[in-house]
């Protein structure tokens, strides 16, 4: 201020102050790092402490000779105490090897069906049978080695392609991945790729592939399985009318061999079907023999 200091003492004392506080700076990043990592750590103790499905002591017998008879009876299901029911009252039979559309409005409870199914939620009210056994009885794994699912949203993971397909069934040959992917139409896609099979996906990557070569590859890992009882969450989601026709062109290809749960709102699977439920508001208005159903579906319940 006097005018006393030099512009040489000036920079000479910016390059000190520098030097005290970049430590601090240093100091005050690696906080917000001790608490990323801190979070991580927590995050990965309460991941261990999960108790696993299945006790690792345990013998489990493999289930054999599964037809795919469902019975739902009179099954209630309540996410939370604050929310509305998802079912309420379920019933419904289906036999083994026939093709089910599930329809109705959003939120009325369809997808919940193949939840249940799956193990992922226990009935609150009711039982669900598989071939006369309850699913509660049912070891959860040896029941999800039973089913084949298809989710809304596919999930890829890093890796390649084959891996990401052999997740449905590790122990599948390169003959039986090029099957399942003929039968959802993405093989041709995959042979164009310069790598084929060995392409890698999953995390990033995903983001650059196209919405219908992803929910062909989620079909292609469904099909893969050849599981007794199958499960499609509006398993057409991003494709077009050729992918439509493709998927019930498979849907024919499983009849009689599989269970198959179609949770729809086109037309044309309805018209594909062996057996339909509607559901509202988490109440099963209509199920029945498709053809009996189709004419009673008021045209604002789906």
């Amino acid at each position: 201020i006097s005018g006393d200091m030099t512009i040489g003492g000036l920079i000479a004392a910016m390059m000190l102050v520098w030097r005290v506080l970049s430590p601090l700076q240093t100091g005050f990043t690696m906080i917000q790092r001790v608490e990323q990592v801190r979070g991580s750590i927590r995050q990965i103790d309460g991941l261990m402490a999960i108790k696993p499905e299945r006790d690792p002591q345990a013998i489990v017998a493999p289930l054999k000779n599964v037809k795919g008879r469902v019975v739902f009876s009179r099954v209630s299901l309540r996410y939370n105490n604050e929310a509305d029911p998802a079912l309420v009252g379920v019933s419904f039979e289906v036999e083994p090897g026939e093709v089910v559309a599930v329809t109705g409005r959003n939120g009325s409870g369809k997808s919940t069906v193949i939840k249940l199914l799956l193990g992922l939620y226990a009935p609150q009210a009711g039982n669900i049978k598989i071939d006369a056994a309850d699913i509660r009885q049912i070891d959860p794994i040896e029941l999800r080695h039973m089913i084949s699912y298809v989710p809304q949203v596919c999930n890829l993971f890093f890796g390649t392609i084959a891996q990401n397909l052999r997740l449905a069934n590790p122990t599948a040959t390169d003959a039986d991945i090029r099957w399942a992917c003929d039968q959802s139409d993405v093989w041709d896609e995959i042979a164009a790729l310069p790598r084929g099979l060995d392409t890698r996906i999953g995390e990033g990557a995903a983001d650059h592939l196209p919405t219908s070569f992803i929910q062909k590859l989620s079909l292609a890992r469904g099909y893969l399985k050849r599981s007794p009882i199958m499960l499609f969450d509006e398993p057409v989601n991003g494709l077009d009318f050729e992918g439509d026709r493709t998927f019930m062109q498979a849907v024919e290809t499983f009849r009689g061999q599989s269970t198959i749960f179609m949770v729809t709102h086109r037309p044309s699977h309805l018209r594909i079907a062996d057996r339909i439920l509607v559901f509202d508001a988490g109440y099963l208005r209509l199920a029945g023999p498709a053809e009996e159903v189709r004419a009673r579906i008021p045209p604002d319940l789906i």
